[in-house]
């Protein structure tokens, strides 16, 4: 015999033990943001008479360190790297060295700090104190950027000098790390002249010394102001505290051979630092060997197209004052994708299927084309007309690279080639498979233009002006050799960017600077607007655009 045993709560007990029933999953709240806080710190900021060997600060929350030698900067650098320990909310730094006498050090934790649960990064935390009885309080600051892009430079070393003199081959006074957008900032400055340089140090020196180091120069001393420095007509025209440096690699004049590699079978590529010269590359037997020999447009890169049948080459090469004759083989080593590379690829001038409104259309390989073979099964479909047999091709180009075809392309009707296999042969005996391409010409209408009308700087030969996306690609260029407006017409709708060249040694291309004779690299200067070309429409700007002002 089984009893029940029933007693009965109250109500109000009842509906407490049904609302604590109810389970929810904690939400956790919301994500932590907050960046750890310096709670105190020994010494403390604009602190005197500090001679102590070891510094501390204590944080609000448990933080970790990222590689603390390398992103804590020192300013006047140590010379040696102290100790970083880290426990709990507190950080211990031991100095492995004496700091200089009546000396303001500035202390930088750059990335180092974060916290220990989300990573929110500590910036912009500078501590500075004394050894002596002043706290030197004057700053100098700026950015620096790409001379060729104007991107930021990240992580590369702002270097000051207590002098108007060189900074060559001389450790820095003062030295910071630049942060994500290329700023630097130096605090705790005596007054004075001071030279600034920056540098992308390679071999972590802080010294100006490789030929693949990237160096950024004020061209004039600098002398530091107080924070908050205004620079006005009866003071100084600039401001110490906003100066940008454009960071360059030295054009080194060695030449050197960078790449021989065989791209194909039949196909070898030499590929130079700098344009080579005639007599640079002579390819030995020239005369017994079917062969095209292909340059690029500024002579750094030379192809040579052989028949299948050629497994070696002798070349003699002349690289800066050593000449050499040496053999490569013209074989591919990786056999895996042998049977694509055994076919020749047929491609086309189209962008996106679309002819431009201008165009000729045009067929395009990746070798010279040395024969075509015309078949009656080539068909040429326009609009409703399937017309066989109907298409001839006509070498566009020295080489064989393009061909023509023999049938116009009108804006208002839809076109198809279609290529039937083995009617084109290249020189190293490859040809086509089947092909079909679509063609359409693109009108006018689903175009826009872009006019500026510019005012060059005095005394330069010529400025180049570049039309680029969002992403840097060219588009269009124009050189204009005095004040006047560049047009870049029939422009796919998108955003682009307007870039000008000061090309004081006219030859078109950007050029490097020389930090040994302080000559800067030539000037990029992008036009403040970002355009949104859309199709049928015409941007004219009213406001004249004067470059470098």
């Amino acid at each position: 015999m089984k009893f029940r045993f029933t007693y009965r709560l109250p109500l109000v007990v009842l509906l407490f033990l049904s609302s604590c029933a109810n389970v929810v999953t904690p939400s956790g709240g919301p994500k932590d943001t907050t960046p750890p806080k310096v709670v105190v710190s020994v010494p403390e900021n604009n602190a005197r008479n500090f001679t102590s060997n070891t510094m501390t600060i204590d944080f609000d929350e448990y933080v970790v360190l990222n590689n603390a030698s390398q992103n804590v900067c020192f300013s006047p650098p140590l010379r040696q790297t102290p100790t970083y320990t880290l426990h709990g909310k507190q950080l211990t730094i031991k100095f492995k060295e004496n700091l200089a006498p009546n000396t303001t050090y500035s202390m930088m934790l750059g990335d180092a700090v974060r916290d220990l649960h989300e990573g929110n990064i500590l910036k912009d935390f500078v501590l500075v104190f004394s050894t002596g009885d002043v706290i030197d309080t004057l700053v100098i600051g700026g950015r620096v950027l790409d001379a060729q892009t104007g991107k930021p430079k990240e992580k590369v070393w702002a270097q000051l000098y207590k002098s108007a003199d060189s900074a060559e081959g001389r450790d820095p006074d003062y030295l910071v790390l630049t942060d994500k957008e290329g700023k630097f900032r130096f605090n705790g400055l005596s007054d004075g002249y001071y030279t600034l340089i920056a540098v992308d140090d390679k071999n972590s020196n802080h010294i100006y010394d490789l030929p693949t180091e990237g160096i950024a120069f004020n061209d004039e001393p600098l002398k530091p102001v107080h924070a908050g420095f205004a620079p006005d007509s009866a003071n100084i025209q600039y401001d110490p505290t906003d100066i940008t440096l454009h960071m360059f690699v030295h054009d080194d004049s060695v030449q050197q051979l960078l790449k021989a590699e065989t791209v194909r079978k039949g196909q070898f590529r030499f590929v130079f630092r700098y344009p080579a010269a005639d007599g640079d590359v002579v390819l030995l037997g020239a005369d017994t060997l079917k062969h095209a020999e292909v340059w690029s447009d500024n002579r750094d890169t030379v192809n040579f197209f052989f028949s299948r049948s050629v497994d070696t080459i002798s070349v003699m090469l002349a690289i800066d004052t050593v000449t050499k004759t040496q053999k490569y083989p013209v074989r591919l080593r990786n056999r895996r994708n042998a049977k694509a590379d055994s076919q020749l690829a047929v491609k086309s001038n189209l962008t996106k299927g679309r002819l431009g409104p201008e165009d000729e259309f045009m067929l395009v390989f990746d070798e010279p084309v040395e024969r075509v073979a015309e078949r009656d099964s080539i068909l040429f479909v326009a609009g409703n007309d399937s017309l066989y047999n109907a298409v001839s091709f006509a070498e566009a180009d020295a080489h064989g690279f393009r061909y023509s075809i023999s049938r116009p392309i009108e804006s208002d009707t839809a076109y198809r080639l279609v290529l039937p296999d083995s009617v084109f042969y290249s020189l190293s005996e490859r040809t086509n498979t089947s092909t079909t391409i679509d063609i359409r010409r693109s009108n006018y209408s689903e175009f826009g233009s872009l006019f500026v009308k510019v005012v060059l700087p005095a005394g330069l030969p010529q400025v180049v002006f570049d039309l680029v996306t969002e992403s840097d690609k060219k588009v269009a260029t124009q050189t204009l050799t005095s004040d006047g407006e560049v047009k870049f017409l029939d422009i796919a709708p998108g955003k682009y960017k307007l870039r000008a060249l000061l090309d004081r040694d006219a030859n078109g291309v950007w050029s490097p600077g020389d930090y040994s004779r302080r000559l800067q690299s030539e000037k990029i200067i992008f036009h403040p607007q970002t355009f949104d070309i859309k199709a049928d429409w015409d941007i004219d700007l009213d406001e004249i655009w004067i470059i470098g002002k």
